[in-house]
């Protein structure tokens, strides 16, 4: 009905991904240091980084270059990197509360390194510049330095530190969806599920790689019921749809936004279907979800 703007929709990604999520974050570090814990943030920060190594290397080996247009470049971005942000976050919180958003920090962090170097340097590495302070001094990456200490040092913050940081984590999930809703309302749903190249992008990053995790994930203690909560974390980080920075990045570096707003939005909407298979596969094949 047009009563949020699109830059309205810019302007709440970016008080989310600043401002909510490292207090998603920073609560979930709320806890008491345990040895079990920190080796898991190691275990997940390394299922984190052959995700999305993963993700490149299928990037590359089914998405070819083409001389006649630069869309290719946004597929593979597409590929790569997950809506990790805006809606893992949520799902994990949902499915495995504060604990799953503990082990998940290492995946955003991963998320952010990599799509601010890999990421730019593959939209166009002539005119890619890459900061590595920028990327370290970043809300995510500081909240979760900041969340390491409290968590080693087993701090706990005052309440008028602790309350208001609950009540803007509390908003997370209704407003990351309601930002997922001001990109697909925005976008031609119909001429979107028109382009068949978006199908093959959407099996890539739907299916093929959380697939290929799962089956690493094999390998692993299943009755660990700790690497059971790392696992899960991970996958649906892998297995949420293409992130909205495909969009950002597109418009960045003048390539096809168009285009990236129909990959954002169709994998989106695919998901819905895609990720219970993905789970429900991982269950099948584990047999370690209820």
């Amino acid at each position: 009905i047009k009563m949020l703007s699109e830059e309205t929709g810019a302007q709440l990604s970016n008080f989310l991904l600043m401002i909510v999520s490292p207090c998603v974050i920073l609560k979930a570090f709320q806890i008491d240091f345990d040895k079990n814990l920190a080796v898991g943030l190691l275990i997940s920060t390394g299922l984190a980084v052959i995700t999305h190594i993963t993700g490149i290397i299928a990037s590359k080996l089914f998405i070819r270059k083409n001389s006649e247009s630069k869309d290719y470049i946004l597929e593979r971005f597409a590929t790569v990197y997950s809506n990790c942000g805006f809606m893992a976050i949520p799902l994990i919180m949902a499915i495995l509360g504060d604990r799953g958003v503990f082990y998940s920090s290492c995946y955003i962090a991963v998320f952010n390194i990599f799509q601010w170097t890999h990421g730019v340097v593959s939209m166009d590495s002539s005119k890619a510049k890459i900061n590595i302070f920028k990327i370290l001094l970043s809300p995510p990456i500081i909240s979760i330095a900041v969340g390491l200490i409290i968590f080693i040092f087993s701090v706990r913050l005052p309440s008028f530190i602790s309350q208001p940081i609950k009540f803007i984590s509390d908003l997370n999930t209704p407003l990351a969806m309601v930002i997922t809703g001001i990109y697909i309302a925005r976008t031609n749903i119909f001429s979107s599920f028109l382009e068949k190249r978006i199908y093959w992008v959407s099996f890539l990053r739907l299916l093929l790689v959380p697939a290929v995790m799962i089956s690493i994930f094999m390998f692993f203690d299943k009755s660990n019921e700790s690497f059971v909560v790392i696992a899960t974390a991970n996958l649906i980080a892998a297995a949420c749809p293409s992130a909205a920075s495909t969009l950002m990045m597109g418009r960045r570096f003048n390539l096809n936004a168009e285009y990236a707003s129909k990959i954002v939005t169709v994998t989106t909407l695919l998901s819905i279907i895609t990720l219970p298979i993905i789970l429900w596969l991982m269950s099948l094949t584990m047999g370690i979800l209820k």
